[in-house]
């Protein structure tokens, strides 16, 4: 009986302390805007040079072998897309499409709050 009081008393004291540093990390999180659209354009910038040097640096044959890698793949994954979606009801598509809208919407809010 002891071990279980002990328990939930530990279970307790840790839901009570997680509570009651809640509010502080949110504020945290709210007065943290991350990275600015410049920023995260930078990154892109750099990312995409980053990747078109290690291109450059393959040989012909390496880059004609990715392309055909490449194209299987993104066939197969469009085949694959295309089941799935035919597989669906009408009910459940129109769900899917406006659940795309919300994101689409929802990111470009984000976007549009960041700072330059």
């Amino acid at each position: 009986m002891k071990q279980y009081i002990l328990k939930v008393a530990s279970i307790v004291f840790a839901i009570g302390f997680l509570v009651w540093n809640l509010p502080s990390v949110a504020d945290a999180r709210i007065q943290r805007p991350g990275l600015t659209q410049s920023e995260i354009k930078a990154k892109g910038k750099a990312g995409y040079e980053k990747g078109m040097n290690r291109w450059e640096d393959l040989s012909p044959e390496q880059q004609q072998h990715m392309e055909e890698i490449a194209k299987q793949r993104a066939t197969q994954a469009n085949q694959t897309g295309k089941e799935y979606w035919n597989s669906l009801s009408p009910e459940e598509q129109q769900k899917l499409l406006e659940g795309k809208g919300r994101v689409v919407d929802n990111a470009k809010g984000r976007w549009q709050k960041k700072p330059q």
